[in-house]
């Protein structure tokens, strides 16, 4: 198991893994409740807001939206000139942040298929002329609070601004 996340305000687990799988438990009646296949390489993080619709990454370098009610999936690229995402977290339903090797943060939105700008690059600085990866990364639900954290030893905090993104 290599990436965990409660849906908020219930008690729907999902945990993500190195055989590419999403599965979700149901910690009420404390069972297995569904696979969820899509990713083609391990699952590195994943995150779940409000909505039954948990976010993930994996080494394939895609984020994917579940949408569990629907039996589907939504499948986001950051584009060649993004590094490969590290960490991700929903910030309010519909919107979610990914941290990437080469330092950046992207925001993202549902309805959008790329992001819809970059939170901020070379979030942790730069040693020796190369970007800090951000290595994780978790929000304040349903607010604009960010935590980024890297091998810099520092954890930084970040206000995320969603207005006028289209």
């Amino acid at each position: 198991v290599t990436a965990l996340a409660f849906r908020s305000r219930s008690l729907d687990l999902y945990s993500g893994s190195e055989d590419r799988c999403i599965r979700r438990y149901d910690l009420n009646a404390m069972t297995y409740v569904e696979t969820l296949y899509g990713h083609q390489s391990p699952i590195v993080g994943m995150d779940c807001a409000n909505k039954n619709r948990p976010v993930s990454i994996a080494r394939d370098r895609t984020v994917r939206v579940w949408k569990v009610e629907e039996d589907s999936h939504l499948v986001y690229r950051g584009g060649g000139h993004v590094g490969s995402a590290e960490c991700i977290t929903a910030i309010q339903d519909g919107w979610f942040v990914t941290g990437h090797d080469d330092g950046r943060l992207l925001l993202w939105k549902e309805e959008k298929k790329r992001p819809v700008g970059d939170v901020i690059t070379a979030a942790h600085g730069h040693e020796n002329g190369v970007a800090r990866g951000v290595i994780s990364c978790g929000a304040l639900g349903l607010s604009d609070v960010l935590a980024t954290g890297s091998n810099d030893g520092y954890l930084r905090l970040w206000k995320v601004n969603t207005d006028d993104k289209g």
